[in-house]
């Protein structure tokens, strides 16, 4: 898991694929959408293998729906990739 979020670090912090904050260029999309796959990997396995760790933080953080949510909304993975139950990422 830590080099997979060393990995999406380092790919990100890289100048020659994203040089800016504010625009992704076309040439750099394949590295974020490669990275999405990844870091919702590691909450899948979470969910599936720790789930009373998942839900413990996801209950005050949210941070898993709120990916899923970005992840959705900029269409950076099919749906059928999505597979944590709706129920457990519910923001209550």
């Amino acid at each position: 898991m830590i080099h997979s979020l060393d990995n999406a670090t380092a790919t990100i912090h890289n100048g020659k694929n994203f040089n800016s904050r504010v625009e992704i260029p076309q040439a750099s999309m394949k590295h974020l959408l490669s990275i999405v796959r990844r870091l919702y990997r590691l909450f899948t396995h979470t969910y599936f293998h720790h789930s009373e760790v998942f839900m413990e933080f996801e209950r005050e953080m949210h941070l898993c729906a709120r990916f899923t949510e970005f992840a959705r909304r900029f269409k950076m993975m099919s749906n059928d990739l999505f597979i944590i139950p709706e129920e457990a990422l519910q923001i209550a």
